[in-house]
């Protein structure tokens, strides 16, 4: 039943080999570029694939604010416009989309972050190509998130699980991810 299906996997990868940042005293601020791989699983019969088919460029911008000098409490937004390629199994190509994540976070030592964070996604364009939907989608999530700096290796892991709530046009239901990102 796929209403009631899931799936686990290893997803696409994600990588921005172009990132600019700044910062002062009680904000940062950064733009980037980023681009989806196609490695996960993608399968064209199963809504819960982990991977999503095709390449995809991200253009972002973002910023943190912190509310106190110790830098101990933040919120932070990052917006970003997604250009996807075609999907080589459906021959679709998707629509262009537009995204912001956000999250309201605190810092514990030196190196924990607690905190909540969402993100939502509306799809701008239409998907083209044989059998493409006609219906653009929107989706929205939010859920607990905890970080933890490696500064040994020059990273950061994070643990996130968000639910989605209003969905138009897209599954619904709850993402758990375990992400781990380094600075060169």
């Amino acid at each position: 039943d796929l209403l009631n299906k899931r799936s686990l996997g290893i997803s696409d990868l994600y990588t921005e080999p172009v990132v600019l940042s700044w910062g002062w005293d009680r904000y940062d601020i950064t733009l980037n570029t980023g681009v989806f791989i196609p490695v996960g699983r993608f399968d064209k019969t199963d809504p819960t694939s982990p991977g999503m088919g095709y390449w995809t460029i991200k253009p972002g911008a973002g910023f943190t604010w912190y509310f106190d000098r110790e830098k101990a409490w933040s919120f932070s937004l990052m917006a970003g416009y997604e250009f996807q390629f075609k999907q080589r199994e459906t021959n679709i190509t998707p629509g262009e989309q537009f995204h912001y994540e956000w999250g309201l976070g605190k810092r514990f030592a030196s190196y924990w972050q607690v905190g909540v964070a969402g993100y939502d996604s509306w799809q701008i364009t239409r998907d083209t190509g044989p059998d493409a939907s006609p219906h653009k989608y929107q989706a929205h999530g939010i859920g607990p998130e905890i970080n933890v700096v490696i500064p040994k290796l020059g990273g950061q892991l994070t643990l996130r699980s968000q639910w989605e709530y209003l969905n138009r046009n897209a599954p619904q239901g709850s993402t758990t991810t375990l992400s781990l990102s380094f600075s060169f």
